[in-house]
């Protein structure tokens, strides 16, 4: 039996998982069912962890989802399929980044983008009894220049792109 690590293990859970939901995105359309079913927060969650090195929070209110240890930040992370990045959140939560994972299905790719809280905060409207509001990421300013990934399927990894390599495989794969 390979002796592999925890982290391979992860990838490779992680790469099958995404696998599975393309397929079952597929099937949703092919049935009229919609667009797309929503993304796991578990799923993105774990991905985004296993990424950067960052630990599942252990905060009872559930104000942010990942907790890195190395520089003691708080990590909301937001997934979405779409470039626009429209979800929701809860305005009255604490954390130090939001790394906004945007996945493109029809390339087997996604891009993570970080937004400090400030950035996001100066840009939400709300009432202090709002629970959730609707916000448009993609309207925030960003700390640094995305990350880029793709999922590849025969060798079950998750595997990081530069800029340049990321136009040429839209290229490739359009």
């Amino acid at each position: 039996m390979k002796n592999e690590s925890i982290f391979e293990r992860d990838i490779a859970n992680l790469t099958e998982y995404y696998f599975t939901f393309r397929s079952l995105v597929a099937l949703h359309r092919n049935f009229n069912y919609g667009n797309a079913p929503r993304l796991s927060e578990g799923f993105t969650e774990k991905l985004c962890g296993t990424l950067f090195g960052f630990d599942k929070a252990e905060n009872v209110n559930r104000e942010y989802d990942l907790y890195d240890p190395v520089n003691h930040l708080k990590i909301e992370v937001k997934a979405t399929s779409d470039e626009y990045g429209s979800t929701t959140i809860n305005p009255h939560s604490k954390f130090d980044y939001l790394y906004w994972i945007n996945f493109q299905l029809n390339l087997n790719c996604l891009w993570i983008k970080v937004i400090t809280y400030k950035s996001l905060h100066k840009n939400l409207i709300y009432s202090k009894d709002d629970k959730r509001i609707n916000i448009t990421l993609s309207k925030i300013e960003l700390l640094v220049e995305p990350k880029y990934y793709y999922f590849c399927q025969k060798t079950s990894n998750i595997v990081e792109m530069s800029v340049h390599e990321q136009i040429e495989y839209i290229k490739q794969h359009k």
